[in-house]
């Protein structure tokens, strides 16, 4: 289907959810936001409630504030009886992890508020988040007439198996999302949803605490609205981790940096300044395959 093709109602309907001139969801609009829209859209399987939200105590970092939703893979640790880590699935639903993902331990020192955990196809197995002892997660980019049941309206899927992630951001109810991508967990999503999701490369975001699908090609990936929402959170969780083996050292992440020096392009895209510059792709070549297969 054409671009001039797609009714102009879901065009606008998509710039209105993927806009970024607003200003970014908050703790209490996201729970607000939950509230109203989770019902319909399935993308928090379990979720923490104002009263425990309000004792958590947050750290004074870099992303302070910001709500953000875990994939129900990555092992959490709270006070609630529903904060389990069941991976979609009968065999782990109530399921409550001993310790934490270093990936979150990260975030919450980086001051962010975890809201809950996000719908998933069962142990990421699919793309289209619709095998899930929780029901299909739903795609948000759809109208929503007042005179139908809303689980008839979101007739659209989200992409999978981080679907749960894609929907919650795209739909303001996280600033953003974990995921986990072994063969496009997270791209796929990301796309069906009109975000930002960024792999990095393996080995830059420890695993410890990530369920394992295939270890060799296991990474957790972030889903937001902007890149630069994307790379804030890089940085605070891309570090060394000695519980995960296959997490890079610092002294591999520092011989890559130093490389990158002799690729002028290369440490442009890796400056904070120059990514806020108005053009920091000028002179960069990109490619784009005409046919993938």
């Amino acid at each position: 289907m054409s671009f001039s093709r797609i009714p102009r109602r879901l065009v606008h309907h998509r710039c209105c959810l993927t806009t970024h001139s607003n200003s970014p969801p908050t703790v209490d609009s996201a729970l607000e936001t939950i509230s109203q829209r989770n019902p319909s859209l399935n993308a928090f399987v379990t979720s923490r409630v104002p009263a425990e939200l309000a004792e958590t105590a947050v750290a004074d970092g870099p992303l302070k504030g910001w709500p953000v939703g875990i994939k129900a893979n990555i092992a959490t640790v709270s006070n609630s009886d529903t904060d389990v880590t069941s991976c979609g699935s009968h065999a782990l639903q109530s399921y409550k992890s001993p310790f934490q993902a270093t990936v979150v331990d990260a975030l919450e020192r980086a001051g962010a508020v975890v809201m809950g955990k996000t719908n998933m196809d069962e142990f990421g197995m699919g793309s289209k988040n619709t095998y899930s002892i929780y029901g299909p997660a739903r795609n948000p980019h759809t109208s929503e007439p007042q005179d139908k049941d809303p689980c008839q309206i979101y007739d659209r899927s989200p992409g999978g198996s981080s679907g749960g992630s894609a929907a919650a951001v795209a739909s303001n109810m996280c600033r953003a999302a974990l995921g986990s991508d072994t063969g496009g967990s997270v791209r796929l999503p990301a796309a069906w949803c009109g975000i930002v999701g960024f792999k990095p490369s393996y080995g830059r975001i420890s695993r410890y605490g990530l369920v394992p699908y295939g270890s060799s090609l296991d990474t957790v990936g972030i889903m937001a609205r902007s890149v630069q929402d994307v790379q804030q959170v890089f940085q605070a969780v891309s570090r060394p981790d000695t519980r995960d083996m296959t997490c890079m050292t610092e002294l591999l992440r520092s011989r890559i940096n130093m490389g990158s020096q002799s690729r002028p392009w290369a440490a442009r895209l890796l400056s904070q300044n120059d990514m806020e510059a108005e053009k920091p792709l000028a002179g960069i070549r990109i490619g784009i395959p005409r046919e993938c297969w």
